[in-house]
């Protein structure tokens, strides 16, 4: 009764692992890449200044990661989807315009592996903005609360 039990667990659990591992963080469909190689964030974006949230992720790992990310807006309807590719030890960030349209909202991002969130809004000052963090089978999901974009 024991082994069975055990051959039955471990069965669950190999099969568990597995599709941890194989399935993607976030559906890339319908998604927008964004690389920002050769732009500087110190310099607004875009000009003239706006209200703008920016999501910023930080690679602690050795390979490079992507981030998919969705937004929803203030009512809770999708505003669109982005991703970026992190590179090794390296930074990236999203900007609340590149989900495509303005809004007050919220967003979700998950990536694979030791990827740190850290969110600002750029408007005439600069703020710190709340973002939580949790991680589960390696991947790591990133709650992003308050979302703003304003042309």
């Amino acid at each position: 009764m024991h082994k069975r039990i055990r051959a039955i667990a471990f069965g669950l659990g190999a099969a568990l692992f597995l599709w941890g591992t194989n399935a993607p963080a976030e559906s890339a469909t319908d998604s927008v890449e964004v690389n920002r190689e050769d732009i500087d964030i110190a310099r607004p974006h875009p000009e003239p200044p706006a209200v703008e949230s920016v999501m910023v992720f930080s690679n602690r790992s050795i390979f490079e990661r992507p981030v998919y990310c969705i937004a929803w807006n203030k009512n809770g309807h999708v505003v669109g989807r982005a991703h970026t590719k992190v590179p090794p030890m390296g930074v990236r960030y999203l900007l609340a315009s590149d989900f495509g349209q303005p809004f007050l909202g919220s967003a979700r991002c998950s990536a694979r592996g030791r990827i740190v969130g850290n969110a600002f809004l750029l408007a005439p000052g600069l703020t710190n903005l709340p973002v939580e963090t949790g991680s589960l089978d390696l991947v790591v999901r990133m709650r992003f609360d308050l979302l703003a974009y304003r042309r």
